[in-house]
Parts: C-alpha cells; structure tokens; sequence
C-alpha cells in the first residue's frame, strides 16, 4: 500500500478537509458537519441553542431535549433557554441532580429553630416551639425554670422544684404551719402528737383507743369523765363511762357542789326545827 504524504482533491470525502498532521493527512468535517470525513460529511442538525425550536439544546450537533440523563431519575426537569432546570417533586427533598428522597417533616426541626429548654414539633407542616415541662418563658428565645432561689418568689412562697409554691406544702397531715424566711415552721397542733414534718394524730379516736384511767375519748384526748364533775370532797364512781357523784358516807351536801362533815346534832336540831313548824 503507498504511503500518502500530502492531500489532493481525492484525498478527503465530500465536505470533508484535508490536513497534514505529523506527516500524514487527515480527514475531518468541516464544522457544522457530520458523518465519515472519508466518504460523505451532511450538515449538523445545529451548531447552537438558536438554531434548536422550543427549549432543545445543541448538543454535538443534534438538537436534543436538554432534561435527557440530565436530572435524578425521580426528580423533575423542565427546560428553559435550552438549559435544564431540575426539581424535587413534591413531597421530596434532596438534590434533584443526584437524588430526591421523600421529605420527613420532621427535619423542620433539625436544627431545632427555637430556643434552649424548649421542644419543637411540626405542626401542619409548620414548626411549633414550646417550653419544656416546668420551664417558662418564650419558646422561640429560651425557656427558663420560674424560679431559682427562694428570692424569686413572694415572701410566704418558696422555691420548691423550681416552683414558686407554698413551703407549707412540706408539713405532714394535721400539722399545724408558720412559714419564716421562705421556710416551713412545722408543728403539731394542741393535743396531737406525731411528726409535724409526716402526720399528726389525735391521742384517740375512739373510746376504744384510751386506756383503762382514762376510758372516754373526748375531742381526741384521753380522759376520765370524773374529772373535774364532782363537788368538793364528793366521790366519783364510773357506771360505764357515765360519772356518779356522791358524798362519802359520813358527810352530807350536794355532791355536785360540796361535801361536808355530818354533824348529827345539827343534823337533829334542824329536824326538830322543821317538825315544829
């Protein structure tokens, strides 16, 4: 075969040219044409974007739809100037040009856009912020405790859990409170008995509950219905828990008032008295 070292009208096919490139010629198109440079160039279908209608592009001569292997292959592409303009569907988020995945509403709140002690959530699509239980405040700024110290709240309140509350709160059941420097006094009441800062309860609640020298149960207290019933040297006798007042045997008197010594010369001086009359 004879080496070919220049170009001649022969050389090249039609619409083709020849160029000498390192010592040998070689064929190409001219531009704007495509085909074999050996045989037969035919005009390109475009050289640019204005020679394609609608939004085609030019693209290696041939007027194509710009979306083709363009976009994610579940994102939507719309041409426009002949460029593609790629889009997540909606419902996805992503990168239309690499991948659209479905959209968690939940990512609204990833970063949260509210403030610290607080809980974001979505709702209806929209970021909602609120405080935290037992904080208070803005949500979209900061939530805070309502109190820190006892200084934050009213003289008779106390900072209890972070609450401005009555300390009185902390005395048990019955008990008796004074609140001092934001503090609980605790005490149990008069005639109860127990731990003011637990439960106080009565000595008694039932005649059942006192013991034998004290068998009646009055308004919580243990107590002997004879005391303090009986006139003055007058004795005291239970029936039950029902008081008997009587003088002993050698005095007279009214035993709910006073006894006195029995003097039986007077004792018949005033008989006589009254018989005579």
């Amino acid at each position: 075969m004879a080496y070919v070292s220049s170009c001649s009208g022969s050389t090249c096919g039609q619409n083709a040219q020849c160029s000498i490139i390192g010592g040998r010629p070689v064929c190409s198109c001219f531009r704007g044409y495509l085909g074999d440079p050996l045989s037969f160039c035919k005009r390109a279908e475009c050289l640019d974007n204005s020679e394609c209608r609608d939004h085609l592009t030019c693209r290696d001569g041939r007027c194509i739809n710009p979306c083709e292997g363009t976009c994610a292959p579940n994102a939507i592409c719309n041409s426009k100037s002949h460029l593609p303009v790629c889009s997540c569907p909606a419902g996805y988020t992503g990168d239309p040009f690499t991948h659209c995945r479905r959209f968690d509403p939940s990512e609204l709140c990833r970063p949260s856009p509210c403030g610290p002690n607080t809980l974001c959530e979505v709702v209806n699509e929209v970021p909602t912020c609120k405080c935290l239980p037992g904080y208070h405040g803005s949500p979209i700024s900061g939530c805070r405790h309502e109190c820190e110290s006892d200084t934050e709240c009213g003289p008779s309140m106390a900072c209890i859990e972070f609450k401005c509350q009555n300390p009185c709160s902390q005395c048990g059941k019955n008990a008796e409170c004074d609140i001092r420097n934001h503090r609980p006094i605790c005490k149990c009441p008069k005639n109860y008995f127990g731990n003011p800062l637990s439960s106080c309860q009565p000595e008694c609640y039932g005649d059942s509950d006192c013991p034998s020298g004290r068998p009646a149960c009055f308004y919580g207290i243990c107590k002997n219905p004879c005391d303090g019933v009986c006139g003055v040297g007058a004795n005291c006798e239970l029936r039950g828990l029902t008081p008997i007042c009587s003088c002993p045997r050698d005095m007279t008197g009214d035993p709910f008032i006073h006894c006195r010594p029995f003097d039986k010369r007077k004792f018949v001086s005033e008989f006589l008295m009254q018989k005579g009359t």
